[in-house]
């Protein structure tokens, strides 16, 4: 008993944690799904009650842990769940799960053959069963037709549903009030009901009743479709087993111009006509209100389909797209506009344009509420955007004012009550937001790329939109202009010959790569001369996701953004730029007393916590981000302009870069007129490559996992062909970030994107790489530490009172023992003595150079007495004032080594 406890226990955390899955995603059964591998159908969202187009299965726990799908036929896609990290399976324990995910959808499928099979014996014996119908059957008698082929089980009637070889594969019900109903489990798809034999015609219709309007009045053969999407299936089906009859199809007259739309694309797949009646609905509304004269009359204008007629892709375009919009009581909209209408009778307009609201937001999590708002702007094109509801109740009229910015045509002294209509609507469907973009958090591993107008997934765009808290400048300046052939004609191209631009070009690319190589934020920094080709370089990274012109000529458009925010709002623009690079210009104009704090929290990845305006605690801003940056100043110099040291932490976070030349191969041409052409090209073609990179990822890897496989693999490679020996771990970790970089222009040549060779990128990369490591401080944090303790009693050796004296001296920071040659440092005095840098390890420092005195081995701290008292002190050795930074010469050797390995 106690065993069965236990497995009770473990199965119903198995399937808690799946239901948990399952609402991440969007989905939620009625009740937590029963390990028991089998295929359970539920509501999905959007789902009409008792639809059921949600699915899942959950597998017990073996040797694999447990796991499971679930997906959803109405919106598309699966997803796969374990019980187990998938991160730390090793490669056998991940092909033996994806064997096991193989299995389960074998399973499914048998599953559903199956059901079909068990339906396909119900139907055979109730049909079996059933007796004749009765001509006095009261939908027959509504109708007006006969029963051809029918028969009766209980009160309601039924017809057959076959295969094109005459099986039985389902039935269809209809009670006496026109209730219809299938044979749950049966097949539809491709099957029919016959009426009469076919001879040189045969008709396909949707409904019973309108395929008996049709056979008596025409005595043609007439297949019963049973609705509009089977048309197609039933007549290729047909097509198939009868080449050589004539097809018609006969469609319904839809208001919604579904039916006809229908027929069209079904009698086009064979070569068919279609019969359309010259009224609203179907052809045996015809023969109730007109007789069969007229529907054999109208069915003598049937003729193939007309290139002038709508296809149903025209035909779902040519209606109003407000026409199933629900809207509040009392309002109206039409293409007028917008409109209340009062008990009075008085009409108050709100918009003068059609604007409105089909679905509702919500993030994975039931939270982040939010409008898809639609609207027609001044050019009568349609614009939507998603909105979160917070913001249907914020003081002001910003957000009206926002929307006639972008087209749509508020009335003025009407804002409030734009923003009372919109967030009044509450239409049925609910769409997935995301308030970044990015990649998507998915709980089965599955890859999906989020842009401001579209989803990057292997099956197809996913249903999410991008729903930022306020205003995000990429929702403007991430767009495509132009095709990828142009931006490789006319951008990466001339690149060639000019290792600083095709590494631009690559550094633009690596982004999408931080979250698959599990490495930090950071960034590049290019400083330099103003007519050096900085922000030319800057432009070419700039157009592989965005609009790559000049900032300062396009400033609303233009990716690259400046340097000219506030703290909060560089984080702001951190968080835009989520899995996309971060183009900053002009380092100059940033505030330098908040640029060192900036550079820590851009490369954590997270910005600072804030209150609302309600005082709670909102969530910070969080993003993973490349920064790539220029100015005159370096980010050494930038921090210093604000009165500080830059920390070792800083010059890691974000690298700089002197490049010279910039414009190394001009191709001919004089370097202004190159860099002008390749400016304006950048402002011409751009947005395409780094889509056209993810896509490439997302199409060739299974999940997320094998996506981070193949990138740490690369990464490793490319990081140790760029990295000299001995240098400190800082350094190693920007070479790591260069290597990315590399990985980037290897994954992109692959792709098509870039059109360089392998070899090309590496020599590109490691060209930029050798000016860094020439110019770069390649001192530790904890070594540029022990520097500032050297500097330090240099400069302040009278603030260290004598270990005998008398005399108290000004703002002591310790004392000087003459006679073991020794500074005596307080906590304090040492930590000033540290310059910022890491006290801790500058202590390991000097104790692994023999520079720190210590009675105790485990304790860098030693006893020392002053007077009668005895206290602790960091005990440095006079020696420090003649120490040599030991890995000068090492460094000049490796930059002398990485140079000639470049060669």
């Amino acid at each position: 008993m106690p065993d069965a406890a236990a497995d009770m226990t473990s199965t119903h955390d198995v399937e808690v944690r799946f239901l948990e899955a399952m609402r991440d995603a969007g989905l939620e059964p009625p009740e937590p799904i029963p390990a028991d591998g089998a295929l359970h159908r539920f509501d999905a969202p959007d789902d009409k009650r008792g639809q059921r187009t949600g699915w899942a299965v959950l597998y017990p726990s073996d040797a694999h842990g447990a796991g499971g799908a679930f997906g959803s036929w109405r919106h598309g896609g699966s997803h796969t769940w374990s019980d187990r990290d998938r991160q730390t399976m090793s490669r056998a324990e991940r092909r033996a799960w994806q064997e096991r995910m193989a299995e389960a959808r074998r399973q499914r499928e048998a599953e559903r053959q199956r059901r079909a099979e068990e339906a396909a014996e119900r139907a055979q014996r109730i049909w079996a069963e059933a007796t004749a119908a009765p001509a006095d059957h009261p939908y027959l008698q509504a109708k007006g037709v006969e029963a051809h082929g029918l028969k009766l089980h209980g009160d309601a009637l039924v017809v057959p549903m076959r295969d094109a070889g005459g099986t039985l594969r389902s039935l269809e019900f209809i009670d006496g009030h026109g209730s219809k109903r299938f044979l749950a489990g049966g097949t539809k798809r491709g099957c029919y009901h016959p009426i009469g034999t076919p001879d040189a015609r045969l008709y396909v219709a949707e409904g019973y009743a309108t395929a008996a309007s049709i056979h008596e009045a025409t005595g043609d053969a007439v297949a019963v479709a049973f609705d509009a999407g089977n048309l197609g299936p039933v007549a290729r089906a047909l097509r198939d087993k009868l080449p050589a009859v004539e097809l018609v199809v006969a469609a319904d007259n839809d208001e919604s111009g579904t039916g006809q739309a229908k027929a069209r694309a079904a009698a086009e797949a064979v070569a068919g006509m279609v019969a359309i009646p010259p009224e609203a609905g179907d052809f045996n509304d015809l023969a109730v209100a007109h007789g069969l004269e007229a529907v054999a009359e109208a069915l003598q204008t049937a003729a193939p389909p007309s290139p002038e007629e709508p296809t149903e892709t025209e035909a779902e375009e040519s209606a109003p797209p407000w026409r199933n919009a629900d809207m509040p009581p009392g309002w109206r909209i039409s293409r007028k506009g917008v409109c209340r209408e009062g008990d009075d009778d008085e009409t108050e307009w709100v918009a003068l344009a059609p604007v409105w609201v089909p679905a509702l937001t919500r993030d994975p999590h039931g939270g982040g509420w939010g409008s898809v708002v639609r609207w027609l702007d001044r050019d009568g094109n349609q614009q939507e955007r998603a909105i979160p509801f917070s913001r249907f109740h914020e003081q002001g009229n910003t957000l009206a004012q926002e929307l006639a910015d972008d087209g749509l045509a508020v009335i003025p002294g009407k804002e409030r009550k734009l923003a009372q209509f919109l967030g009044s609507c509450w239409p049925d469907a609910r769409v997935r937001s995301v308030e970044r973009l990015g990649w998507l958090d998915d709980a089965g591993g599955a890859l999906a790329y989020v842009q401001p107008h579209r989803v990057i997934t292997a099956g197809g765009d996913k249903e999410v939109v991008y729903q930022p808290e306020r205003y995000s400048p990429t929702a403007r300046t991430i767009h495509a202009a132009g095709t990828l052939a142009e931006w490789q004609e006319h951008v990466a191209t001339p690149c060639q010959g000019n290792p600083a631009l095709i590494w631009g070009l690559c550094a633009g690319l690596a982004a999408p790569l931080l979250r698959a190589a599990e490495l930090e934020s950071g960034g590049f920094h290019l400083y330099g001369t103003t007519t050096g080709g900085k922000t030319t370089c800057l432009q070419v990274a700039a157009s592989v996701f965005g609009c790559g012109a000049d900032p300062a000529q396009n400033p609303d458009t233009a990716f690259i953004r400046r340097w000219n925010a506030t703290a909060n709002a560089v984080e702001g623009l951190a968080a835009a730029h989520n899995d996309s690079p971060l183009c900053l210009d002009e380092i100059g104009t940033c505030s330098a007393r908040d640029f060192g704090g900036l550079v820590y929290n851009i490369a954590g990845g997270q910005g600072r916590a804030a209150m609302s305006q309600n005082r709670q605690l909102k969530a910070p801003r969080s993003w993973r981000t490349l920064l790539l940056s220029t100015g005159e100043l370096s980010v050494a110099d930038k921090i210093a302009e604000g009165g500080k040291e830059a920390k070792g932490g800083q010059l890691v976070r974000i690298a700089d870069l002197a490049l010279d030349p910039i414009l190394a191969d001009t191709h001919g041409e004089l370097p202004e007129d190159f860099g002008y052409a390749l400016k304006r090209a950048c402002g011409r073609y751009y947005g395409t490559a780094g889509p056209a990179l993810v896509e490439y990822l997302v199409g060739q890897s299974d999940d997320v996992y094998d996506l981070r496989n193949t990138v740490s693999t690369l990464l490793d490679r490319a990081a140790h062909r760029l990295t000299p020996g001995n240098l400190p771990a800082e350094q190693r970790r920007v070479l790591r970030r260069f290597g990315l970089v590399l990985v980037a222009g290897w994954l992109a040549r692959r792709a098509g994107v870039l059109p360089f060779g392998d070899e090309e990128v590496e020599q590109a990369v490691r060209a930029v790489v050798n000016q860094w490591l020439a110019s770069a401080e390649t001192q530790s944090e904890a070594e540029r530490g022990v520097e500032a303790i050297r500097a330090f009693i240099l400069r302040h050796g009278a603030r260290f009172q004598h270990k005998n004296a008398s005399q108290d001296v000004r703002e002591r920071v310790g004392y000087y023992d003459e006679g073991n040659a020794l500074y005596l440092f307080t906590d304090e005095g040492f930590r000033e003595a540290c310059g910022g840098h890491d006290h801790k390890a500058v202590a390991k420092e000097l104790d692994r150079r023999g520079l720190l005195h210590k009675n105790d081995a485990s304790r860098h701290k030693s006893k020392h007495s002053i007077g009668t008292k005895r206290s602790s002190f960091y005990a440095i050795r006079e020696a420090v004032l003649d120490d040599e930074p030991e890995n000068e010469r090492d460094n000049r050797d490796n930059r002398g080594e990485a140079s000639h390995g470049a060669a």
